[in-house]
């Protein structure tokens, strides 16, 4: 075919009008860039011919292999830490962590610190902040502070340290915290950070169609997270765990609704409209005192059941 066959073929113009423009009107145009930068022309021959072109399809099955064995990973290395049963914690870390990925590690997992360093982020970013609150009278300068200046006896400055030592100390438990129960994300590979890079870009999407509860409740953190700036006040850690513990609720009792249009909308609504969103956990409630009314009629019944008399074959001595 002629590079004339091929456009009109696949535009459904005439020659006419194809030559109606320049080379260089036709260069100016971005789909003939596009096609002429990614697609040889037998492979767009291969497509008018056959509906495919098999080198991107070949491409897209091993994209999807790359996929499903690293969301096998991915699920195992939260089979024994789920992360819907962590404390309040580890899921705002983890949802913080899912939500400034590529910020947080810009060069990728590269080795088993790269992971420590985001926890530390995490853990001690608004240290300088509560510092200043301790610091807020400017009484010391911060060399006495942190004890590096010979200096008398001082009620206030050894109250002032106290309160330092007592933050780092908090902070250190939260560290340990954090790594112990995600541990394993210190060993993620180049191939983890490409597939949640694939995953965070399509926003979680391959999650919420895998039909797994534990990457339905990633899903949604990640995407309450994200959207937890659309309200005009800032939302606790509290709320927005509340947000995603409801929604996923919700959506495991309404799961013929899972897709990612319903989700985001359904957070949206939560964060921006939390009155209106109400009917929705009036909704669940309802469900659950069914649920639980049936399964309280199972026991009546089976406990209202008449009980076979047991014979015993007694045999006599002789």
């Amino acid at each position: 075919m002629t590079n004339e066959q091929i456009m009109t073929s696949l535009f459904g113009f005439s020659g006419p009008t194809y030559y109606k423009w320049s080379k260089k009107e036709r260069n100016e145009r971005p789909i003939f860039n596009l096609l002429g930068k990614y697609f040889t022309k037998e492979e767009l021959e291969e497509f008018l011919e056959t509906g495919k072109i098999d080198k991107l399809e070949n491409m897209k099955y091993i994209k999807n292999q790359f996929l499903l064995v690293n969301m096998d990973n991915y699920i195992r290395d939260f089979n024994d830490n789920s992360l819907k049963s962590s404390n309040f914690l580890i899921q705002d870390f983890f949802f913080f962590f899912l939500k400034n990925k590529n910020e947080l590690l810009k060069n990728g997992f590269h080795n088993e610190y790269t992971f420590i360093k985001s926890i530390t982020q995490y853990v001690y970013n608004d240290f300088c902040e509560e510092f200043e609150n301790i610091y807020k009278e400017e009484i010391f300068s911060f060399s006495e502070l942190l004890g590096t200046d010979e200096t008398e006896n001082n009620d206030e400055l050894t109250k002032s340290r106290l309160a330092i030592s007592d933050t780092f100390e908090k902070k250190d438990e939260k560290f340990n915290d954090i790594l112990r129960c995600l541990y394993f994300a210190q060993f993620w590979s180049k191939d983890m950070d490409t597939f949640l890079n694939i995953v965070i870009k399509d926003e979680f999407e391959f999650f919420i169609n895998s039909g797994n509860d534990e990457l339905l409740y990633h899903s949604i953190g990640f995407l309450v997270y994200s959207n937890d700036k659309t309200r005009s006040l800032p939302i606790s850690i509290k709320d927005k765990l509340d947000i995603v513990s409801k929604t996923f609720k919700y959506f495991t009792y309404k799961n013929e609704l899972i897709n990612l249009n319903n989700i985001k909308n359904h957070i949206l609504l939560r964060i921006s409209n939390p009155l209106e969103s109400k009917k929705f956990d009036d909704e669940i409630e309802k469900y659950e005192e069914i649920i639980k009314e049936k399964e309280l009629e199972k026991i009546r019944k089976k406990l209202m059941k008449p009980i076979k008399p047991i014979k015993l074959d007694i045999q006599k001595k002789k």
